[in-house]
């Protein structure tokens, strides 16, 4: 597929680790998502948590069959829930950037790879780089089209890097939810992750514990004004139930890290 915007000098690898558990309902229109992008030096690597046997086939037979000529990276290992599954993909990727996406989750259009990859090769002191996410519920529709204007208002100010860390925490703090960054909707440079992983105490809302890892580590993040990631909504997601001893260990780690900004 021709990119019209796509610059020869990119050269670098984009690992996308996908962890899958029982997720045969949507992995397709995840990896179909990650076909079509103008961005082509992508190696996917899809770690299977443990599904069931008809699940597990399911994925096997789209790697092997329908999906061949994307090469995916496949590994099956026993069920130790999303953050050993996570980290099992960091593992295995070769990529020098590394992004997280979720099995009922997509990329938003075809640029999504290669609008971030192209910023990351013009600024140079950028660790990570996140765009808007939308909103799709269980039939793939987009269920929120424009931004509320007061998340507008925050995300204006954290599009200035420097002010980042602390919009962010603050937003968490006061709120108990993200507003706009997802591990799934940021693209990074996986030398900044050198000690740095997914905690395996947090088998819900690791991806936020891991973003206040890197901001402890002092890495540089980057916003754009673009449409990024689509996250899916419906009720069997964990995060919807996340237990308050999880939410208290964030919060903690909040105030501490807040103190080094």
């Amino acid at each position: 597929m021709k990119s019209y915007y796509y610059k020869n000098t990119m050269s670098k690898k984009v690992s996308i680790v996908i962890p899958y558990y029982n997720g045969r309902n949507y992995i397709e229109e995840l990896i179909n998502s990650i076909r079509i992008q103008t961005y082509s030096i992508i190696e996917t690597i899809i770690v299977n948590d443990g599904s069931n046997e008809e699940n597990s086939t399911f994925i096997e037979d789209l790697i092997k069959n329908k999906y061949a000529e994307m090469q995916i990276q496949y590994l099956k290992k026993d069920n130790e829930g999303i953050s050993d599954t996570r980290n099992k993909g960091l593992e295995m990727s070769t990529g020098e950037l590394i992004t997280f996406i979720d099995q009922d989750d997509s990329l938003c259009g075809r640029y999504s790879i290669e609008f971030r990859v192209d910023y990351l090769e013009k600024n140079e002191s950028a660790d990570i780089v996140a765009g808007y996410n939308l909103k799709m519920d269980e039939q793939s529709k987009i269920v929120n089209k424009k931004t509320p204007e007061r998340v507008t208002d925050i995300y204006n100010k954290a599009c200035d890097y420097k002010n980042f860390p602390l919009e962010y925490l603050n937003y968490y703090e006061e709120r108990n939810k993200l507003f706009f960054f997802t591990t799934g909707g940021s693209l990074i440079r996986k030398n900044v992750l050198t000690d740095i992983r997914f905690n395996k105490e947090f088998n819900q809302v690791e991806d936020i514990d891991f973003t206040l890892e890197l901001l402890r580590a002092k890495r540089e993040f980057h916003l754009l004004k673009l449409p990024i990631y689509i996250k899916r909504t419906h009720d069997q997601q964990a995060s919807r139930n996340t237990p308050q001893s999880l939410e208290d260990m964030l919060l903690a780690k909040i105030k501490d890290i807040k103190k080094l900004y």
